[in-house]
């Protein structure tokens, strides 16, 4: 039996629905969110350092642990890096520049070098057979899970009738 197309109402019907389902889910996650910037206050002003963690504050009650964790992020602006870099080279001082930076080079893969590995490459049969194998080791391509976005195309009759009071 071959699946046919879904008409246009099938597929407005399935999509109301899922934007209903959202809006009640984003009202909810509001809730959560207000109860949990509570217990966060909570354990920042009476929570203890959590055992083997520095960046981690926790409070205890009867039956839950709750633990607050502050990460960091960090950015290494290269350019500001090299001058650093530069002036402790000038200064006789790379051993110190050693001990705030690792150099590494980075690498990032060109548009089209897939489809380049895909096609005859123009080395000879041995070392296409070696490169293509360590290229498939040296680049690692994950699909990301597709994202659903659903939009209304034109508002209600009872939404503009609300909005316009």
């Amino acid at each position: 039996m071959e699946k046919q197309i879904p008409q246009p109402q099938e597929i407005d019907s399935l999509a109301k629905l899922y934007d209903e389902a959202q809006t009640k889910a984003d009202a909810q996650q509001k809730v959560a969110d207000a109860f949990g910037d509570q217990l966060k206050a909570m354990v920042q002003e009476f929570g203890e350092a959590a055992p083997k963690s520095d960046k981690t504050r926790q409070i205890q009650g009867q039956e839950w642990i709750v633990k607050v964790t502050t990460g960091q992020t960090v950015q290494i602006i290269a350019n500001e890096v090299a001058k650093l870099r530069m002036l402790l080279s000038d200064a006789g001082k790379t051993v110190f520049f050693k001990k705030l930076f690792c150099v590494e080079p980075r690498y990032s893969l060109n548009d089209g070098a897939q489809q380049l590995m895909q096609d005859n490459l123009p080395l000879g049969p041995k070392l296409a057979e070696k490169v293509r194998a360590l290229f498939m080791k040296a680049v690692d391509i994950k699909t990301n899970s597709p994202r659903l976005k659903v939009d209304r195309i034109k508002k209600d009759k009872k939404k503009s009738k609300e909005d316009a009071a």
